[in-house]
């Protein structure tokens, strides 16, 4: 049963992760790519959360369709430099998380639970 339990709890944790941190790609990946547009005033604008959102999803045709043909050049750099920017916030996200959770784990290993006689008795 414990064994269960425990492979329900990781894969959870695990899907759990991949939505929090697809969120956080998706909605940084879009603030770039708007302020990107904001400071170059351009027309398309209001597509940028089509286009960060295909771009996220990793369909850069797709996301370049919708513009016309004259500002796929000037845009495609910014959707990927809009995603790359993105990719270093969840990259720190989950590098500081890491750490906090290491430190937590190390700062209650030091003082560990102490083991009772009748489980040390049990076990021999």
């Amino acid at each position: 049963m414990a064994s269960g339990m425990s492979t329900t709890m990781r894969f959870s944790a695990i899907m759990l992760t991949i939505g929090v941190f697809g969120a956080l790609l998706a909605g940084h990946a879009e603030q770039l790519l708007q302020a990107s547009l904001t400071a170059q005033a351009a027309p398309w604008l209001d597509q940028t959360r089509a286009i960060a959102s295909r771009g996220v999803a990793g369909d850069m045709p797709a996301a370049m369709a919708t513009l016309p043909e004259s500002a796929r050049p000037a845009v495609q750099p910014l959707a990927r430099a809009a995603f790359v920017g993105g990719f270093g916030t969840v990259l720190w996200v989950a590098g500081w998380l890491a750490m906090s959770g290491a430190l937590v784990v190390g700062r209650l290993m030091r003082h560990p639970l102490p083991v009772s006689r009748s489980y040390s008795l049990a076990r021999e």
